[in-house]
């Protein structure tokens, strides 16, 4: 493990890219000072955390963080066998003290700095959706300035210019009901049935760095999870 987090600090940090391979791993044992057979179990868990993939014959690279890789493995949204894609995503961000369940969510002090997101979206099957996503204005310095590169993802984003890579996600689902608010923004009537997501982003290091609410008119999508 200390080996695996030495080698993440040179992934984050942008010292080996993703269009050059890595030195082997004799020669990454070697400089680290510890054997092949501990060097290896530690790129075993780099290539767990979805850092870096073995490519036969031609060496380990590290994984290009995009919209596309982040879509495939954190998002459950699909119609038939495909991701839904949204299109038009727009963020406005406002500054505030974290709230009781902001500072929970994100283990920072109560009333600390955030940025608050807020975005709606829709896919070209008729999903609509409302996303308002939190983080500390500490680790994310001048985020706001930032948010126009994002997309329906700020993954990629966070893991480019503040050198956070997101490991897993945790989500809990509910079912509500469209408010006034809600009908007019997903272009719904008041009341209809809609899908909550609340969804927690950890970094490779397991300390969470994103609160995300996500409120969604499913239209012919489905929520699948795979288990096992």
């Amino acid at each position: 493990m200390q080996v695996a987090a030495i080698l993440r600090t040179k992934i984050c940090g942008s010292e080996w890219t993703p269009r050059a391979p890595l030195p082997n791993e004799v020669v990454l044992a070697r400089d680290v000072g510890v054997s092949i057979g501990t060097m290896r179990k530690a790129l075993e868990l780099l290539e767990d955390e979805h850092l870096i993939e073995r490519r036969q014959g031609r060496g380990t690279y590290v994984v290009e963080t995009s919209l596309e890789t982040e879509l495939e493995r954190f998002s459950n949204v699909v119609v038939g066998s495909a991701k839904v894609r949204a299109h038009g995503v727009a963020w406005t961000v406002t500054t505030g003290e974290a709230s009781a369940a902001e500072s929970a969510a994100l283990n920072i002090v109560p009333g600390a700095a955030v940025y608050r997101l807020e975005a709606v979206w829709s896919a070209a099957n008729g999903t609509t959706a409302r996303e308002c996503v939190t983080v500390s204005a500490g680790r994310f310095p001048d985020l706001p300035k930032q948010v126009s590169e994002g997309g329906q993802f700020l993954f990629p984003l966070y893991r480019r210019l503040y050198r956070e890579a997101i490991g897993k996600v945790s989500e809990a689902l509910t079912c509500v009901n469209a408010d006034a608010d809600l009908a007019t923004k997903l272009n719904v009537p008041h009341g209809q049935a809609l899908l909550h997501v609340s969804r927690i982003a950890f970094n490779v290091s397991g300390h969470p760095v994103e609160w995300s609410q996500r409120t969604m008119h499913m239209a012919n999508a489905e929520y699948v999870v795979t288990m096992g």
